[in-house]
C-alpha cells in the first residue's frame, strides 16, 4: 500500500495536496476521531453518495496504483467537481470468513453524481462505523470488532463495508499513521436501543 501511494501521489497531483471543501471535509473527519475513544464502535448517520469503481483481480500494487490514478484522472477529466475521496469496498463474503485485505477494488465517492458518467449509488442511513489505526494488512482486529458489537446487538448489517482513509500519506509519516474508517450501512435490528 505504501508504494502504491507513493505511485498515486506521483502521478497525479490532485492527490499531493487538499484544498477547499474538500480540506474542511478532511479536517471535520479528523476531529471526529480524535474524539473517540481507541476501538470505539458507534453509529452514525451518513448522505447518500455516488461513487466511481474500478474492479480488478490480482494486480501488482504498481498497477493497482495506475488503476487508481487512471480511475481518478477519468473522473477529473470529465466532471466540474474534483471534490472525492478515495475508498475501497470489502465484502461481507470476505469478512465473514475472515478475509479483510481483499483489496480488488477502488472506488471515489463524492456527494453529487457526476454528469455524464455511469456510476453506483450508496444509500443515506444510519453505518456502524469504527476506526483503526495502523497497517492495513493489520485491519483485522477492528473488523471482528465491528462483527462482535453487531452480533451482540442483534444489527444487521449491508453487504459492503466501506474503508476511507482519514489519516493518509498525505498527513502521516508512515503506513503504521495511517487512520482508517470503516463503516457499513445498518439495514435491521433494533435501532431505538442504537
Amino acid at each position: 500500500m505504501k508504494k502504491r501511494n507513493r505511485i498515486l501521489a506521483e502521478k497525479n497531483p490532485a492527490v499531493k495536496g487538499i484544498a477547499g471543501s474538500g480540506w474542511k471535509k478532511k479536517v471535520k473527519k479528523i476531529r471526529a476521531y480524535l474524539e473517540k475513544e481507541k476501538d470505539e464502535i458507534f453509529v452514525c448517520e451518513k448522505p447518500g453518495r455516488y461513487y466511481l469503481m474500478d474492479a480488478f483481480l490480482d494486480v501488482s500494487e504498481s498497477e493497482f496504483a495506475e488503476r487508481t490514478a487512471e480511475l481518478i484522472n477519468f473522473y477529473e477529466n470529465n466532471s466540474k467537481s474534483i471534490c472525492y475521496e478515495i475508498g475501497y469496498i470489502q465484502y461481507a463474503k470476505d469478512v465473514r470468513r475472515q478475509i479483510y485485505a481483499n483489496y480488488s477494488n477502488v472506488i471515489l465517492l463524492m456527494k453529487h453524481k457526476p454528469g455524464g458518467m455511469s456510476c453506483h449509488f450508496m444509500p443515506a442511513g444510519k453505518y456502524l462505523t469504527t476506526y483503526f489505526k495502523g497497517h492495513w494488512r493489520n485491519i483485522g482486529e477492528a473488523y471482528r470488532k465491528l462483527l462482535a458489537y453487531a452480533d451482540e446487538h442483534q444489527i444487521t448489517l449491508a453487504e459492503e463495508f466501506l474503508e476511507v482513509y482519514t489519516v493518509d500519506q498525505l498527513m502521516a509519516e508512515t503506513v503504521e499513521e495511517y487512520v482508517t474508517e470503516i463503516s457499513v450501512r445498518i439495514c435491521g435490528g433494533d435501532m431505538d436501543e442504537l
